[in-house]
């Protein structure tokens, strides 16, 4: 296991403190340092690219699914169904022989067009079904192109981690929060002052 560091406050400076100190004692980590890996938490990416600029930064794939399921059913109010079968699981990251937007190797490849078209067809369909009167304009695609689109291609493409020599299952098994499950089990999912620790 690596450094730990526990935060109270999510400060873009209270994370590369730790990254400073991480490179004071080991200087060369700077320049050597391949990739690294976050759950998209924007102080905690802007601390890494400052600190480590020749490091491939990724995201965890778990935390993207987690967010865009959030947004699809909490915020947009469609299915499970949606969710799951036309945009995280297939579209995104691939389902048996089917190979989602990860899996593109090039800019080209990577055609959110053909995406929002599908996208938008669903989620009309969808509306449609449920009786919905009235007739939104579909939301599900434009979100994931404003908020999403960017961060899957290039922090979570299966070529970009193969070029640093990691394997895309890494990423499929939500290895990047190992530490962080215990620390919530042993906070009791709570927030603590660093004395009651």
């Amino acid at each position: 296991m690596g450094p730990a560091m526990i935060c109270v406050k999510k400060h873009r400076a209270t994370y590369q403190s730790l990254f400073q100190k991480i490179a004071a004692y080991c200087p060369e980590i700077k320049h050597q340092l391949k990739a690294y890996s976050t759950d998209s938490e924007s102080p905690l990416r802007q601390a890494l690219e400052l600190e480590f600029p020749f490091g491939q930064g990724f995201i965890c794939r778990t935390h993207i699914v987690r967010n865009l399921e959030h947004k699809i059913k909490s915020e947009l109010n469609l299915s499970d169904k949606f969710f799951r079968k036309v945009v995280a699981i297939e579209d995104l990251f691939g389902y048996k022989a089917h190979e989602g937007l990860v899996h593109c190797k090039t800019q080209q490849e990577y055609d959110l067009s053909k995406l929002s078209v599908k996208w938008n067809k669903e989620e009309i369909e969808q509306r449609k079904r449920k009786g919905d009167a009235q007739a939104q304009e579909p939301m599900a695609s434009k979100c994931f192109l404003q908020h999403k689109a960017d961060i899957v291609h290039h922090h979570c493409r299966c070529q970009a981690l193969h070029e640093v020599g990691i394997d895309d299952q890494y990423f499929n098994h939500n290895d990047p929060e190992s530490i962080n499950a215990p620390l919530k089990k042993w906070e009791n999912r709570e927030r603590m002052t660093f004395q009651s620790l």
